[in-house]
């Protein structure tokens, strides 16, 4: 049995079942994998080989539907295999597919500390995980689990920004919740005398809100809970579920191991211009720490910058909102700074975010709400914003 069939079988046993898909050596068609694949709805897909252009096109075809790739070379990236009919065969292949399909794999899986020094000379060096070759029955149990702690690590760096629609929805279900128990508090402070009956309006859910939160399992309060944290809104998060009388039924402290992932987030400095902006209206310091939020917010969402001191956009979001319901500052003054600053029409679509998700009343608006496809893009951007973490 060669080296690949081997890995194949062992990964079968990982999978707690058989899935014919070696498509790469021709026993099902890609038409075939495709159909079965869809059916399964895999987390992860294990490429071995690199030089078939049936592997690389199954790799695009999974990259295009968000379902990380692992690929095991089997010394396929050694330099004596490189150069076995280099100009005739694997320089096309470089060209057209291969070179790609290496980069674009979440992690290569090695088998020897020899394979894993071939790779790093050709200069990939993050991401290489060496699981040697199985060489006897009394190791099976071993790189089975090595194998499902590797895929693991694989699916929660790919999960970072995945939740479904269904998790994204109570996830701001939990938001409102909170939001709403601070302002019970709030009002409670400024207003001591108010009847009970005064707050029963808040927080308002429906019954098919509650209802939604209610049956979440645990796998989708799993999720919820590492959004949380890496998106820096596990308080709040926690706050609505205590508000709610939810009971979680698995408790998520940390998150889970990763692999490095490149960002593309940049710092930010600001510029003499806004800072010259900001200082003109120091009479109103409420005024400027609502405008400052939202500078910061657009920074993120719409130029894809952040800094180390700053709040996560779910924060910041927040920190807006209570402004918006809890602080004096002149209207006129607000709009004329962000109206410099340029970012009007962003102000104005988190506007609308606040009150779609939020259920901000028209009245604490400094400026109309704006609905479309500019608010929907921004509500996308808002979810999925990778906050730089460390991972492991």
């Amino acid at each position: 049995m060669g080296q690949a069939a081997r890995f194949v079988q062992m990964l079968q046993v990982v999978m707690g079942k058989t899935v014919e898909t070696n498509i790469m050596s021709g026993n099902i068609s890609r038409a075939e994998f495709i159909k079965r694949t869809n059916e399964l709805q895999p987390d992860i897909i294990h490429i071995h080989g690199c030089w078939s252009v049936k592997a690389a096109t199954v790799e695009l075809w999974a990259l295009h539907r968000n379902i990380p790739v692992v690929l095991s070379p089997h010394n396929g990236l050694s330099q004596r295999e490189i150069q076995t009919d280099f100009w005739k065969k694997k320089l096309p292949c470089i060209i057209t597919y291969q070179f790609l399909a290496i980069r674009k794999a979440m992690v290569l899986h090695v088998t020897s500390s020899q394979e894993l020094e071939d790779i790093k000379q050709l200069g990939w060096k993050k991401r290489i995980a060496l699981i040697p070759e199985p060489n006897g029955e009394e190791d099976d149990e071993q790189i089975v689990e090595t194998f499902r702690a590797l895929y693991q690590k694989v699916i929660d760096t790919a999960q970072r920004n995945k939740l479904s629609c269904h998790e994204k929805a109570c996830i701001w279900a939990l938001l409102h919740a909170s939001v709403s128990i601070r302002h019970i508090q709030w009002l409670k402070t400024e207003e001591p005398d108010l009847s009970e009956k005064q707050f029963e309006c808040v927080p308002s859910f429906t019954p098919e809100t509650l209802e939604m939160l209610q049956k979440l399992s645990t796998h989708n309060w799993k999720n919820i809970q590492i959004y949380a944290i890496d998106h820096g809104i596990k308080e709040p998060v926690l706050l609505g579920t205590k508000t709610l009388a939810l009971q979680i039924p698995v408790t998520i402290d940390r998150l889970p191991a990763r692999f490095k992932t490149k960002s593309t987030i940049v710092p930010y400095t600001t510029s003499d211009k806004e800072q010259k902006i900001l200082k003109e209206y120091d009479s109103d310091n409420n005024a400027i720490a609502l405008a400052t939020d939202m500078l910061y917010l657009h920074k993120m969402l719409c130029k894809n910058q952040y800094d180390k001191n700053w709040q996560s956009p779910g924060i910041l979001l927040l920190s807006i909102y209570e402004h918006l319901m809890y602080t004096t500052y002149n209207e006129e003054i607000f709009c004329s700074i962000i109206k410099r600053l340029d970012i009007t029409e962003f102000c104005s679509c988190i506007m609308q975010i606040l009150a779609e998700k939020l259920q901000l009343s028209i009245g604490f608006m400094p400026l109309d709400p704006m609905s479309g496809k500019a608010t929907k893009m921004l509500y996308k951007k808002f979810n999925d914003f990778n906050i730089p973490i460390k991972t492991t």
